[in-house]
């Protein structure tokens, strides 16, 4: 799942606006970086060993794109709670990946447009009346497409009891359709590994495995395992890939409708939901970018 790296209007995201994400930040003074990270990267090359070659470079991203964070800060892509600190901590991990640049805002921006998409689809009648069937039967376009953007695990253990949590419609049976808005999305976590491209692909085995109908695999367990573990060559165990996890809070607006279809009458009841959801993908090269919602969590 490709977000998109244009600019886009963001109506109905908190104090987001729509804005031009090729934002020159040559033409804008942000301030100056911290002294501390001026003076490792002022120091002569003989005096940072080659070990330690990559926190040189590490630093360097960090006063290359110090103006960001103030942007990030000014375009509330963090929390409002958030201490400045806090916020500094996520944009330091956020510049980890050595070759591919990820900028918070338009993450944020796909995000919101995945959130989108993901949430009216997670509240829709087709959805609700397929997990209330069990999933039997011919599988609606919707369950599908939110298939097609989660990580088989994720799928499976939080977004149908997801689903299942909110059969019941809010408010009872008078209730005839909902809408949705999302009221604002802000980045709340980041996580960075190196690992082999091996062990990357043997995690993704391991979810899949636990996702899988334990009454048929045990049938198939061997020839299973054997089959996935086959595709992990040597050459999988020499190469290093970056992986990026980031977590984001969606707060939603619900409302209930019965019979008028507008937002202002006074049948209409709201419902305020909010979930954090995290995005992962491999970070190795620009190229390599592909978003996947690898978990769900509803917290009210």
């Amino acid at each position: 799942m490709s977000f998109p790296q244009a600019s886009i209007p963001v109506p109905c995201c908190g104090h987001r606006t729509t804005h031009n994400l090729a934002l020159d930040n040559d033409a804008v003074s942000w301030g100056s970086p911290p002294p501390c990270i001026n003076l490792w990267t002022a120091a002569p090359a003989f005096l940072v060993p080659k070990a330690f070659g990559f926190l040189s470079d590490y630093a360097q991203r960090l006063v290359s794109r110090h103006g960001d964070f103030r942007r990030y800060e000014d375009w509330s892509v963090f929390p409002p709670e958030n201490s400045s600190a806090r916020n500094y901590a996520l944009f330091c991990k956020l510049q980890r990946p050595s070759n591919t640049e990820i900028d918070a805002n338009e993450f944020l921006d796909g995000a919101l447009e995945a959130c989108d998409r993901l949430f009216p689809g997670i509240f829709s009648y087709e959805m609700r009346e397929y997990v209330l069937k069990s999933q039997k039967g011919v599988k609606p376009d919707v369950a599908k497409e939110l298939e097609a953007m989660f990580d088989q695990l994720c799928y499976q253990k939080d977004l149908l009891p997801v689903v299942r949590l909110n059969l019941t419609p809010w408010g009872g049976e008078h209730i005839t359709h909902s809408k949705f808005e999302i009221t604002s999305v802000f980045l709340t976590g980041v996580k960075f590994k190196q690992m082999t491209l091996a062990d990357f692909k043997k995690d993704d085995i391991a979810r899949m495995w636990v996702a899988v109908d334990t009454e048929n695999l045990m049938k198939t367990t061997k020839k299973w395992l054997n089959e996935k573990m086959a595709t992990i060559t040597a050459e999988d165990q020499e190469t290093m890939v970056e992986r990026l996890q980031l977590d984001v809070v969606c707060n939603i607006r619900i409302y209930l409708f019965a019979g008028i279809d507008t937002v202002d009458t006074p049948d209409c009841e709201t419902v305020d939901k909010s979930f954090s959801v995290r995005f992962e993908s491999l970070v190795t090269q620009p190229d390599d970018v592909d978003w996947r919602v690898k978990n769900l969590h509803q917290h009210r």
